[in-house]
């Protein structure tokens, strides 16, 4: 979202290196997973280029892309707060009042499991 600083911004990129993902988390709790690759061009050089997450332009995406419960009031959400994994399937996020760390299914913002007793 416009004027929300980034918390956390993570690239993953496959052995091959020919493409990837970009992946931010803005301290709003919003997320986009941008896709990037290398294309040759007609002169044989290689250039980078990154699709924004299409969920991102649509009405729907504004809800789609919020990660479903707030951080506690006490935590700046910083890189230390998010995860993803390799697979950029799930972000595990860590600093709420339960002390708990949850991780989110990238595809739907949904809730998958949360682990009690993080401190």
């Amino acid at each position: 979202t416009p004027d929300v600083p980034i918390a956390y911004i993570m690239a993953h990129s496959p052995a091959s290196l020919s493409s990837g993902t970009i992946t931010s988390i803005s301290c709003n709790q919003m997320y986009a997973i941008n896709k990037w690759s290398v294309v040759v061009n007609s002169q044989s050089v290689p250039e980078p280029q990154l699709e924004l997450d299409p969920e991102l332009g649509t009405k729907s995406g504004v809800r789609y892309r919020r990660l479903g419960e707030p951080l506690d009031q006490s935590i700046t959400p910083s890189p230390n707060c998010f995860t993803v994994t390799e697979d950029c399937r799930h972000i595990i996020a860590a600093g709420y009042w339960d002390y708990s760390l949850k991780c989110f299914a990238t595809d739907s913002s949904r809730l998958v499991q949360s682990v009690f007793g993080h401190r």
